[in-house]
C-alpha cells in the first residue's frame, strides 16, 4: 500500500515529509503538504506545496498563520 492510500484511508489533513513525490501526491488530492527541504534539495515553488527547512517554519505556518485551515 502506498503512503497516499494510507493518507486517504486515515483522512490525513496534513503531511510533512522530505520526499517531494509524497508531498506532491498528497497536495494533489487536497492534503496540506509541507516539503521538508534539506540543504541539497531544490527550492520548490508550487502553489499547493509549502517548502520548509526547519520545524520553526512549520510551527509558524500552522499556529501563527491564517493560511492553515
Amino acid at each position: 500500500m502506498k503512503k497516499i492510500d494510507i493518507f486517504l484511508k486515515e483522512e490525513v489533513s496534513l503531511v510533512i515529509d522530505d520526499d517531494l513525490d509524497i508531498c506532491r501526491n498528497a497536495a494533489n488530492v487536497g492534503i496540506k503538504s509541507f516539503y521538508f527541504k534539506n540543504s541539497f534539495s531544490p527550492i520548490i515553488n508550487e502553489n499547493n506545496l509549502n517548502t520548509v527547512t526547519n520545524w520553526g517554519e512549520i510551527y509558524k505556518y500552522i499556529v501563527m498563520s491564517d493560511n492553515y485551515e
